[in-house]
């Protein structure tokens, strides 16, 4: 399949902001989430940091909860 390009524009100093199918792809949470991890794991020299997760009401959080949660576990 077809990998889809992110959009730099979703990131923000704090946060990362995006419409969720547009600017923003569910596909690219685990990528997010893996690129996180392993800055903290470098910044901490903790190979098990914990990480916490939370998520709104939207209808999209579910999916990208998933994709994000799998990305930070491996």
């Amino acid at each position: 399949s077809k990998r889809l390009v992110m959009n730099p524009g979703i990131f923000r100093a704090y946060d990362i902001r995006g419409i969720v199918g547009q600017t923003l792809h569910v596909e690219h949470a685990y990528d997010i989430a893996r690129a996180l991890a392993a800055y903290v794991i470098d910044k901490t020299k903790n190979k098990t940091p914990r990480i916490a997760l939370g998520r709104d009401g939207r209808l999209s959080s579910p999916d990208l909860h998933k994709e994000y949660s799998r990305g930070l576990i491996e």
